[in-house]
């Protein structure tokens, strides 16, 4: 669960907290709401330094809240080492904890990618994507009648024939034209990819 209290009440996250504890399988939990979850009263520990998780059965302590400890907190070469020795397997220590040491995956520690599209994206960008289909048939009908229109042009300038200043004028209208069908035809595609990337 991933920050499950928030937006919550206190009537309400305490309820979530009691059906948490009821729950007879596994519930893992990312939250920075310290009073729900020292309620869980978790059996282990997931930190992450240095690129590489390390999951420790143990309960929480002050210093897994204190940001400073977290970020300065960094996993020895021995804990690298027993990390690809083992290949995630449990390991038990000195104090009869089990420790694993895991590498975080290249994507996670250093791509955006991994960030959630409506975390990265600005609200524009939301309500863009969101109406994107919508703006696509007033993008489609626009071409269609910028197309015909173009045709029109054609048309009339094959029957302007041999006057000169007339297929001028027409041809400058048809060039404004064809700068507003190109246009239209960007957009169409920015949306379409628009579309093509919420999939």
């Amino acid at each position: 669960l991933d920050e499950p209290s928030n937006h919550l009440d206190a009537s309400t996250v305490e309820a979530l907290a009691d059906a948490l504890n009821a729950f007879a399988g596994t519930v893992v939990v990312v939250s920075h709401d310290r009073a729900f979850v020292e309620r869980l009263v978790p059996t282990h520990v997931l930190s992450v330094a240095d690129g590489r998780c390390q999951l420790e059965k143990r309960p929480l302590t002050d210093a897994d809240w204190v940001v400073s400890s977290i970020d300065e907190r960094s996993f020895s070469k021995e804990d690298e080492q027993r990390s690809a020795a083992a290949a995630a397997a449990d390991e038990h220590d000195d104090t009869g904890e089990t420790t694993t040491t895991l590498p975080v995956p290249a994507r996670v520690a250093e791509d955006d990618d991994d960030v959630p599209r409506e975390a990265s994206e600005s609200a524009a960008d939301r309500k863009r994507r969101y109406n994107a289909p919508k703006l696509i048939a007033k993008v489609e009908q626009k071409i269609t009648d910028l197309e015909a229109r173009a045709g029109d042009l054609d048309d009339q300038l094959v029957a302007a024939g041999s006057d000169a200043g007339l297929a001028l004028e027409l041809a400058a209208h048809r060039d404004e034209l064809q700068a507003d069908l190109d246009a239209a035809y960007a957009e169409y595609e920015s949306l379409d990819a628009l579309v093509a990337s919420a999939r």
